[in-house]
């Protein structure tokens, strides 16, 4: 029989801090402000600054094992991941930049930055994946926002960079290196609160009220089920493992095609 998942939390918590998540993992739309430093302070040239362009693209578009991920770990172990990488990447660049190891090999750097930049690829895969089983009605809505503030990210961090940071490309990779983690391990700890910012929750159920509101099917067990909360997946303190998760479970997946079609297939 296919029921709601049920849960203490109400996915708008999910939501508010898919958001903040959404903008740190930017991080790869920001290589134009520190490769001048690359290039300067390390002695690159041209060509070696153009594939470390590559290594950013490559990290950026590999996102074929946060997609099985998704499906076997649990979200907090996802983000924890995406958090890992951002720190190990950015921070070997920050310590070639800052000459505090000097004479780090290219290949070395090279490999930091496919890893600092397969962080965001985790983060907005998570981000998209929980939000879209969060609100299974309005996958298409949800989705769009999170995008959007994906590319508002780029000017996020080029605003930080230019005002507070005042153009400097070392104290930008630092930012990177503990910020990134930062916003992820305050996220994850508030939706275990269960305490985003309400203006953000506000404004997610604005956009979001009418689809939330609609029936989503006339079987009694779905009637019933409507009225539990939708646990938030990003603040969901349940364990898994490899080969064990319920989203492989063919029922569900049925349930989540056929609601998403607003139908119920019994």
């Amino acid at each position: 029989m296919l029921t709601l998942k049920g849960g203490s939390r109400p996915p708008w918590v999910g939501l508010g801090a898919s958001v903040w998540v959404q903008i740190a993992s930017g991080n790869t739309f920001t290589l134009p402000l520190y490769s001048h430093s690359l290039k300067f302070v390390l002695g690159f040239n041209q060509r070696q600054v153009t594939l470390l362009g590559v290594a950013n693209d490559i990290g950026e578009n590999v996102g074929l094992l946060p997609g099985i991920a998704c499906n076997r770990l649990p979200p907090w172990l996802i983000l924890s991941v995406g958090a890992f990488t951002s720190l190990v990447g950015y921070g070997i660049l920050w310590l070639a930049v800052t000459q505090t190891l000097p004479n780090l090999p290219y290949l070395l750097l090279w490999f930091a930055l496919v890893i600092a930049s397969n962080g965001s690829a985790w983060l907005t895969t998570l981000v998209l994946v929980a939000s879209m089983r969060n609100f299974p009605v309005s996958r298409g809505k949800v989705a769009g926002i999170l995008k959007g503030y994906g590319g508002l990210s780029a000017a996020v961090f080029t605003q930080i960079y230019s005002v507070l940071l005042h153009n400097d490309s070392s104290k930008f990779l630092m930012l990177l290196t503990i910020g990134i983690p930062v916003v992820c391990f305050s996220m994850m700890f508030l939706c275990h609160l269960g305490c985003i910012s309400s203006a953000t929750i506000i404004f997610g159920n604005l956009i979001l009220l009418r689809d939330s509101e609609q029936p989503l099917g006339s079987s009694d067990s779905l009637g019933q089920g409507k009225d539990d909360k939708i646990e938030s997946l990003l603040g969901s303190s349940t364990t898994g493992t490899l080969g064990s998760s319920n989203d492989d479970d063919p029922s569900e997946v049925a349930f989540l095609l056929a609601i998403g079609e607003e139908e119920v297939l019994e």
